[in-house]
């Protein structure tokens, strides 16, 4: 989850009964059901949907909330998937979730509280052309077959 608890806690109790059938689960913000109490600036939420969009255009496929930070994975699979990681930047998730796709994990998304934190650490402009970036290194990383799981 992250830092900001944007997702409370509590929302991990809706995670509970998926935790056996699914490898990994990812909040989400928007799927039916989702509550989002406080939404972002209209720019940065664009920004996310068109992010999202190229996400699923480029490195996964049919995930509504890439960067929602409230997932949860099995453990043995963390390790797996985290170790092969190469990128630290606002990309990691879309790299991590492709990797899951890529070897055959399930995952399910579940609706979530969520609520913007304006003390966010997002740069827009940077942040936006550095995770575009990503998509593309992930890209080419399956492609010069970096990634050895």
């Amino acid at each position: 989850m992250d830092i900001d608890l944007a997702t409370p806690i509590k929302e991990i109790e809706k995670f509970w009964s998926y935790r056996k059938k699914y490898d990994i689960i990812i909040g989400s913000r928007k799927i039916k059901g989702a509550n989002v109490i406080k939404h972002q600036p209209l720019l940065r939420e664009f920004a996310g949907k068109v992010f999202t969009f190229l996400t699923n255009l480029l490195v996964t496929k049919n995930i509504s909330d890439v960067t929602c930070g409230f997932k949860f994975y099995k453990t043995e699979i963390a390790k797996i998937l985290f170790a092969q990681s190469k990128l630290n930047d606002w990309s990691f998730d879309a790299e991590i979730l492709f990797l899951a796709q890529k070897e055959g994990y399930s995952i399910k998304e579940i609706p979530v509280e969520w609520h913007d934190d304006p003390r966010t650490k997002v740069n827009l402009f940077k942040d936006t052309i550095d995770s575009f970036f990503g998509l593309l290194k992930i890209r080419f990383f399956d492609l010069a077959g970096k990634y050895q799981i």
